[in-house]
Protein backbone atom coordinates (compact mmCIF):
# COMPACT_ATOMS: atom_id res chain seq x y z
CA UNK A 1 0.00 0.00 0.00
CA UNK A 2 1.81 3.08 -1.30
CA UNK A 3 -1.19 5.97 -0.55
CA UNK A 4 -4.39 6.16 1.91
CA UNK A 5 -7.13 7.35 -0.11
CA UNK A 6 -10.50 8.33 1.42
CA UNK A 7 -13.92 9.56 -0.08
CA UNK A 8 -15.23 12.52 2.11
CA UNK A 9 -18.45 14.56 2.26
CA UNK A 10 -18.01 18.22 2.22
CA UNK A 11 -17.94 18.89 5.88
CA UNK A 12 -20.78 19.95 7.90
CA UNK A 13 -20.73 22.92 11.01
CA UNK A 14 -20.82 20.63 14.43
CA UNK A 15 -23.77 22.30 16.27
CA UNK A 16 -23.73 22.49 20.25
CA UNK A 17 -23.99 19.28 21.92
CA UNK A 18 -27.05 20.10 23.63
CA UNK A 19 -29.22 20.63 19.89
CA UNK A 20 -27.74 17.52 18.35
CA UNK A 21 -28.66 15.54 21.09
CA UNK A 22 -32.63 17.06 20.64
CA UNK A 23 -32.40 15.63 16.76
CA UNK A 24 -31.61 11.28 15.90
CA UNK A 25 -30.99 12.95 12.01
CA UNK A 26 -28.00 15.49 14.16
CA UNK A 27 -26.49 12.86 15.67
CA UNK A 28 -25.69 10.68 12.68
CA UNK A 29 -24.90 13.73 10.92
CA UNK A 30 -22.28 14.63 14.03
CA UNK A 31 -21.27 10.88 14.06
CA UNK A 32 -20.06 10.93 10.43
CA UNK A 33 -18.17 14.21 11.15
CA UNK A 34 -16.52 12.69 14.02
CA UNK A 35 -15.08 8.83 12.14
CA UNK A 36 -14.22 11.31 9.25
CA UNK A 37 -11.71 13.30 11.52
CA UNK A 38 -10.58 10.16 13.38
CA UNK A 39 -9.77 8.14 9.75
CA UNK A 40 -8.64 11.60 8.27
CA UNK A 41 -6.44 11.92 11.45
CA UNK A 42 -5.32 8.30 11.49
CA UNK A 43 -4.00 8.44 8.28
CA UNK A 44 -2.01 11.18 8.52
CA UNK A 45 -0.49 9.59 11.52
CA UNK A 46 1.36 6.97 9.35
CA UNK A 47 4.39 6.83 6.14
CA UNK A 48 2.26 6.78 3.57
CA UNK A 49 0.45 10.20 1.85
CA UNK A 50 -3.42 10.65 2.09
CA UNK A 51 -5.30 11.81 -0.63
CA UNK A 52 -8.97 13.03 -0.01
CA UNK A 53 -11.24 13.22 -2.19
CA UNK A 54 -15.15 14.48 -1.69
CA UNK A 55 -17.21 11.83 -3.04
CA UNK A 56 -19.54 13.80 -5.02
CA UNK A 57 -16.25 15.14 -7.73
CA UNK A 58 -14.94 12.29 -7.83
CA UNK A 59 -16.38 10.34 -11.11
CA UNK A 60 -16.34 13.43 -12.51
CA UNK A 61 -12.56 13.70 -11.64
CA UNK A 62 -11.77 9.78 -12.37
CA UNK A 63 -13.63 10.09 -15.68
CA UNK A 64 -11.32 13.26 -16.93
CA UNK A 65 -8.54 11.71 -15.46
CA UNK A 66 -9.10 7.83 -17.79
CA UNK A 67 -10.45 10.18 -20.95
CA UNK A 68 -13.71 8.80 -20.92
CA UNK A 69 -17.46 10.08 -19.90
CA UNK A 70 -18.73 10.05 -16.33
CA UNK A 71 -21.79 7.46 -18.13
CA UNK A 72 -19.36 5.31 -19.26
CA UNK A 73 -17.58 5.24 -15.94
CA UNK A 74 -20.30 4.39 -14.40
CA UNK A 75 -21.40 1.62 -16.32
CA UNK A 76 -18.00 0.30 -15.90
CA UNK A 77 -18.39 0.60 -11.78
CA UNK A 78 -21.41 -1.21 -12.13
CA UNK A 79 -19.73 -3.93 -13.95
CA UNK A 80 -17.19 -3.70 -11.02
CA UNK A 81 -19.58 -4.58 -8.39
CA UNK A 82 -21.01 -7.20 -10.27
CA UNK A 83 -17.62 -9.10 -10.85
CA UNK A 84 -16.78 -8.29 -7.04
CA UNK A 85 -19.65 -9.28 -5.52
CA UNK A 86 -21.94 -8.97 -2.09
CA UNK A 87 -21.23 -6.99 -0.26
CA UNK A 88 -21.05 -3.52 -3.01
CA UNK A 89 -23.22 -1.36 -0.79
CA UNK A 90 -22.93 2.60 -0.44
CA UNK A 91 -19.39 2.39 1.07
CA UNK A 92 -18.06 -0.06 -1.36
CA UNK A 93 -19.35 2.00 -4.19
CA UNK A 94 -17.71 5.12 -2.92
CA UNK A 95 -14.47 3.83 -1.99
CA UNK A 96 -13.91 2.44 -5.58
CA UNK A 97 -13.46 5.40 -8.03
CA UNK A 98 -11.60 6.55 -5.31
CA UNK A 99 -8.87 4.43 -5.07
CA UNK A 100 -8.74 3.82 -8.96
CA UNK A 101 -8.02 7.72 -8.91
CA UNK A 102 -5.01 7.13 -6.62
CA UNK A 103 -4.04 4.08 -8.80
CA UNK A 104 -4.64 5.92 -12.03
CA UNK A 105 -2.12 9.08 -11.04
CA UNK A 106 0.73 6.72 -9.55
Amino acid sequence: MRTIALSTRPEIPLEPVDEVLRSHVRMHAADGEVLRDVRRWAAGHGDRPVVSLLERDVTRMLAAELATTEDELTVRLSALGKTVGPPWHQEQKAAAPVAWMVLARD
